[in-house]
């Protein structure tokens, strides 16, 4: 009996010791992570650049041709929709690179057309994702890199999209910013070392609510 009693009290003891280490022991501390704010209402903050290309590895056709937009050497129609439907010319800061986004129009995929003016090259990416995901907006990072929001292309709902960091040359690309759940990044500028983006805000039926700015180091 007494045998039984000590076994018992053992058990107690050591199923004690074990539930009391589980409340005390800080795993993330353990693990080097810091733990979750679970009240915050933030969106996702940006990833590093460096580590986005590791770990969401995107790879866009890159498209090679000799004077791609050149009028001698096009189809008319496509010479047409290209200029036509193209968005602005965006100049990279070190202003060796031309880019612009075309066609931009609804439910239309939209490539991205490159031009090195001091080797005289110029190549286009295509950046649709999925078959349903289109570039709708571009930003300059530096003159080999940029920034390029992708969203759905088709519907009105989805004004915007998530935010990609791209390899202007490689076409190598990544997940670079996603906001939280239910909204999307409509627009982004670059001042001063920081990207500022617009984010739109929806309800569960994919209504606007609002629109807010977030900011995040540059790549």
């Amino acid at each position: 009996m007494r045998r039984t009693i000590l076994i018992l009290v053992v058990v107690a003891a050591v199923a004690g010791l074990i539930v009391w280490i589980g409340l005390s022991f800080d795993f993330h501390s353990f693990f080097g992570k810091e733990p979750a704010d679970s009240e915050t209402t933030e969106p996702t903050p940006a990833v590093d650049a460096s580590a986005a290309v590791t770990e969401t590895d995107l790879q866009f056709k890159t498209v090679f041709r000799n004077n791609p937009w050149n009028p001698i050497k096009m189809d008319p129609a496509e010479l047409q929709e290209l200029t036509e439907l193209a968005s602005e010319t965006f100049a990279s800061p070190g202003k060796r690179m031309n880019a612009f986004l075309s066609p931009v129009e609804f439910e239309l995929f939209a490539d991205v057309y490159i031009e090195d003016i001091k080797d005289a090259t110029r190549w286009q990416l295509q950046l649709a994702l999925e078959g349903q995901q289109t570039p709708k907006k571009f930003s300059w990072v530096d003159d080999e890199r940029f920034l390029a929001i992708i969203g759905y292309a088709f519907g009105t709902t989805s004004p915007g999209g998530d935010v990609y960091l791209v390899n202007a040359r490689t076409g190598q690309g990544a997940l670079w910013y996603q906001p939280a759940e239910y909204s999307e990044v409509t627009d982004l500028k670059i001042e001063k070392g920081h990207v500022i983006m617009t984010v739109a805000r929806f309800d569960e039926n994919y209504h606007q609510i609002d629109s807010i700015l977030e900011e995040a180091v540059l790549p």
